[in-house]
């Protein structure tokens, strides 16, 4: 025993003000006082009594209900400190476990199981998502998604084209769709004009092998729910927000940023909602909005060709533009689906560039040049 003391006295000596933390951590939290205790259990007594805070532990999820319930049960019991997110009132039970009523104790430990459960589900969910939909790749060149499939068709202008500047296209057997519309062209006027086969995925290289169009089929072909999911948030934007275009065919609104029209040039966020919702339905709809677009920026950064994503992404840095926000999210990263299944949380993948539009049976006017 002598020696052992011998052994530990040869080690250095601790500053007198690390003495308090040196004690704390080694062997517990310091003894409490009878009004820090009598806090404590008015605080765990609180959220005992609440059956919903009781219900949330039980299903494994803490949101800001919860949260809400904890901060107020804190203020109530007039504690020093009131625990700020469920990891600050999970580690105050753990330091005080002998003041909180055993209901409580063991409501938390099935949190804990429910919470490793679901959080593993959700990793695994993100996971089948991502490859489904080729996120985490890396961009491929042109040649490379040509060995993948993918047709690479060399095309041609022609400044001496035979059709005016103005001439609405439309398919050939869908003539009766323009009417009134003159003049019009029914394409493929001759064979010097090339028709997309419907699923066909065609990249479109000019004289000089820049690209000049990219058609990609099937790109989100594994995940339906996931399309079905986008339209539905597109048809809740469109209906919500002002058409910016109202002279063309259907619907077309503009969110993010925006420098303000050619009279007033004013950088800033889109303002276009046409009727009244609540503050809570605004945020609900920009979160699902942010999530679309990041969504889709980050598929078409893995799907594009190489030598369409790089450019595009060095100029975006080069006129150091900000990313994609709302009047209550100007983060720079992550986003979040509402799927059937569950929310997803991607907490740190990139928003989409400043600007973006969302169309229901758009069109626009198209001519020749």
């Amino acid at each position: 025993m002598l020696a052992g003391v011998a052994n530990f006295s040869r080690w250095p000596t601790p500053p007198s003000h690390k003495l308090q933390h040196l004690y704390t951590t080694s062997f517990g939290m310091p003894k409490q006082t009878a009004q820090q205790k009598k806090a404590l259990e008015d605080f765990f007594g609180a959220l005992a009594a609440s059956g919903d805070f009781m219900a949330a532990l039980a299903s494994g999820t803490l949101g800001d209900k919860e949260l809400a319930q904890i901060q107020l049960a804190g203020q109530g019991a007039q504690l020093a400190l009131v625990p700020r997110d469920a990891k600050d009132f999970l580690r105050l039970l753990t330091h005080h476990p002998m003041v909180a009523p055993a209901t409580l104790s063991t409501a938390v430990v099935h949190y804990k199981y429910q919470h490793k459960s679901i959080t593993n589900s959700h990793r695994q969910q993100k996971r089948s998502l991502a490859e489904a939909l080729g996120l985490k790749k890396d961009p491929c060149s042109c040649k490379e998604l040509q060995a993948q499939g993918v047709h690479i068709i060399y095309c041609s202008w022609s400044d001496d084209m035979p059709f005016k500047c103005g001439t609405t296209l439309v398919d050939q057997g869908n003539e009766g769709l323009v009417k009134g519309c003159e003049p019009i062209l029914a394409v493929p006027a001759d064979d010097t004009w090339y028709v997309v086969p419907p699923g066909a995925s065609v990249i479109f290289l000019g004289a000089e092998g820049k690209v000049e169009l990219v058609v990609l089929h099937h790109c989100c072909a594994a995940r339906p729910d996931l399309i079905d999911y986008v339209n539905e948030v597109i048809a809740k934007a469109v209906e919500d927000r002002r058409n910016c275009h109202p002279n063309h065919g259907g619907t077309l609104v503009q969110y993010g940023w925006n420098a303000g029209p050619c009279h007033a040039c004013i950088f800033g966020l889109v303002r276009n909602i046409k009727k009244k919702i609540s503050g809570e339905e605004r945020a609900e709809c920009d979160r699902k909005i942010l999530g679309v677009f990041a969504l889709s920026w980050n598929l078409l950064t893995a799907a594009l060709p190489k030598e369409v994503i790089e450019p595009t992404l060095a100029a975006i840095a080069a006129a150091d533009l900000p990313v994609m926000a709302s009047q209550g999210n100007v983060q720079d990263t992550g986003y979040q689906l509402q799927l059937p299944g569950g929310p997803l949380t991607f907490n740190t993948a990139e928003h989409a560039p400043p600007e973006g539009y969302m169309s229901q049976n758009y069109d626009a006017y198209n001519h020749p040049y």
